[in-house]
């Protein structure tokens, strides 16, 4: 399994073609994860804009918490970056 992009940043071009996981962990390092609730898991499936079913953003999710990348916040359905 690929690690998440290290820079955060997925752009216009990248956003396309990056792993689940990748755009997921983007999504969470953008500027609708820096408030104090985090990103509601149905935020993230609507950005990825059907690329991803919200089964797999759920499952990139769960994987990114697994892997310490994310972590849950008001809910189980909201969550925020480590990085941030």
């Amino acid at each position: 399994a690929a690690a998440p992009n290290a820079a955060g940043g997925a752009g216009n071009g990248a956003a396309s073609t990056g792993s689940c996981s990748d755009q997921v962990f983007a999504i969470f390092n953008g500027p609708q994860g820096h408030n104090d609730q985090g990103v509601h898991v149905n935020e993230v499936v609507a950005q990825v804009n059907g690329r991803f079913t919200e089964a797999q953003v759920r499952e990139a999710v769960e994987h990114l918490v697994n892997e310490g990348h994310l972590y849950s916040t008001i809910d189980d359905d909201h969550f925020k970056s480590t990085l941030i």
